[in-house]
Formats: C-alpha cells, structure tokens, sequence
C-alpha cells in the first residue's frame, strides 16, 4: 500500500544522517550565499534544517505523529529563526518549510500564513507564497465542470476536488483516469477504459475522470462522442495545480486507486492491462 494523503512526507519516516554528522557546518556551510550558484546548495538547505529542526526535535516529531502540523511546523520555524543567522540562507530554510506545509497539510499552512509572512524579507520569496497561496484559494473555490453519464448534460460542482474524491472513496472504490484531450496514450487507453467499465459494473468500483488543462468544448464534444464511462470532471489550471499538490502525479495518462480516504496506488495500472488491473481493482474492493 502506498502512502496516504494523511501520511508524513517521506523524509519524517526516515532515519536521518545525523548521526555521522553529516550536517556539520564546519564541514557543510550553511551561511554562504555564494554557494546559492549551486542548484544542490537548496536541496542541502533543506536537508539541514528538516534534520537539525523536525527529525531531531523530540517535540515536533510528537506533534506529527499525533497529526498537528501546525504546531510541528509553527515551532520548527520558530527554532529555525531563533537559531538560525537572519539573510537569504535563513529566508530558503523558512520558505522550503512553508512549501513543505502547503504540500502537505494546505490547511494547516493557511492557519499559519494568515498570521503573516514577515518571518521571510526576501520579496521575491514572500511573493512566490502569495501566488501560490491566491491559486491554491481559487482553486477551492472554482465551479467544476461535470458530465452527467446518464443525460450528457454538463453541470457545475463547487468546492474542494481533493475533498469530495476522499469522502466518496469513504463508499466506494474509486478509480482516477487522469488525462487531457490533447495527449494520444491517454485516448488510445478509452476503449479499454470502456471494456474495464463493463468488467466492473456491479462492483463497489467507480471510474472518475479528470481531463486537465483541455479546452472544455473540445472535453465536452470528446465525452459525448466516445461514451466514456464513469464520472467526469474537468479541471482548470488553477484545480490541476491544487490537486497535484495533494495527489503528486506527474504526466498523461495517470491512474490511482483511493478507498476509504486513503491512496492505495498512486501508479496504477492502465486500463490495456486488461485482466491485471480488474483483479487489482476487485482485491482492494475486498479489502
């Protein structure tokens, strides 16, 4: 089973490099913005302070396991900029923290940049959290456009996508088909997707499409025109942004499986895999 969306991010499940003092700054400068020449110097930044200010603070590592991040997060930073030379440097390591918290637990970030963004000076990192921040609130509040299966009429969801995919899954099996109108392996994959629909019909299972970044007559006309089974969403930029923060896909075409508010799989197979992704999709049903 692969992680979840209330699962910590990768880096607090494993056993960090502390102890062989990897991250000894007399051996690994930390205060020096010429090394920001350098596209690994970030990464290294990063490293620095999720190890010496989450994964070796007895006190923030009780508040994610017991699933507060805002208070892990408000007092990692808070020792960060205590501790931590006032500059660009100090500004990354707030700003990657920041990132961290809008990835992982948007709601949690929002708590926490409502009380202002003056722990970062750099303006071009203060603006780079506004822009995120308007697109992830647009983003909630956009109309969604759906398609009815039964009556081919286009009607408007509104709300949080992410939301409303992990409650249904609470019932149901769902099946995410993300794709777009303009990528050929992700129409080449309908007719299976259709045969796969007819394999599953009377099961706990669902179907849910995601076009991206399409023109919406082009989505419309292509739904109608090739009956594809399941629900149907069309998500803006703005959606496709919020929602790949949650969810971390990548390309076209990408299938996952959720059930239960929980990812089981986040590269799941295609629909052309025929009987390995039906046998897939029945065993998680009989979970």
């Amino acid at each position: 089973m692969e992680t979840s969306p209330f699962t910590l991010p990768l880096f607090f499940s494993i056993k960090c490099l502390a102890d062989t003092n990897i991250f000894k700054t007399d051996l690994f400068p930390i205060d020096n913005p010429q090394a920001l020449i350098s596209s690994m110097f970030g990464l290294h930044l990063w490293h620095y302070a999720s190890d010496k200010y989450i994964q070796n603070n007895p006190e923030v590592m009780d508040f994610l396991n017991n699933k507060k991040p805002f208070d892990a997060y408000k007092t990692s930073i808070d020792n960060l900029l205590h501790n931590e030379k006032a500059g660009i440097i100090r500004d990354i390591m707030v700003f990657k923290f920041m990132s961290s918290l809008f990835d992982e637990f948007f709601p949690a970030f929002e708590r926490y940049y409502k009380q202002g963004t003056e722990k970062i000076n750099n303006p071009i990192l203060v603006s780079e959290l506004e822009k995120r921040y308007k697109q992830a609130k647009d983003a909630l509040n956009y109309n969604l456009v759906s398609i009815d299966n039964l009556t081919k009429k286009e009607y408007e969801v509104v709300g949080n996508l992410y939301d409303l995919l992990i409650k249904e899954s609470k019932d149901k099996v769902l099946y995410l088909d993300f794709w777009t109108t303009w990528c050929g392996p992700c129409r080449a994959e309908i007719p299976k997707l259709i045969e796969l629909q007819d394999k599953i019909k009377d099961k706990n299972i669902e179907i849910v499409s995601l076009c991206c970044n399409s023109d919406k007559d082009t989505w419309a006309l292509f739904i109608k025109k090739n009956n594809i089974p399941g629900k149907q969403f069309r998500l803006d930029k703005a959606q496709v942004a919020l929602i790949r923060s949650k969810l971390k896909f990548q390309g076209y075409p990408t299938y996952m499986i959720i059930k239960d508010g929980l990812i089981i799989s986040k590269h799941a197979d295609r629909p052309s895999s025929g009987d390995k992704i039906v046998n897939e999709l029945l065993r998680i049903e009989a979970l």
